[in-house]
């Protein structure tokens, strides 16, 4: 089975295990939006899987925490 949906905010992305952390991370930090940028530049308007927006958000995104969590 393939589900696809569109969002247009990484705040409507329902995250799971340390993807969740990381992303309550930004929201507690006000950077929502930064990370919605981010997000965008990285992934662009091609259609993305959800386990792999979760792995980057998990794995990746602390990476970008210093420059995201300081713009």
């Amino acid at each position: 089975m393939i589900l696809t949906y569109e969002t247009t905010s990484i705040r409507d992305f329902e995250a799971w295990a340390g993807a969740k952390d990381n992303l309550n991370t930004v929201l507690e930090n006000g950077k929502m939006d930064e990370l919605d940028s981010l997000v965008n530049e990285l992934f662009g308007e091609e259609p993305t899987a959800e386990t792999k927006l979760n792995d980057f958000l998990w794995f990746d995104l602390p990476e970008f925490y210093p420059e995201l969590l300081e713009a």
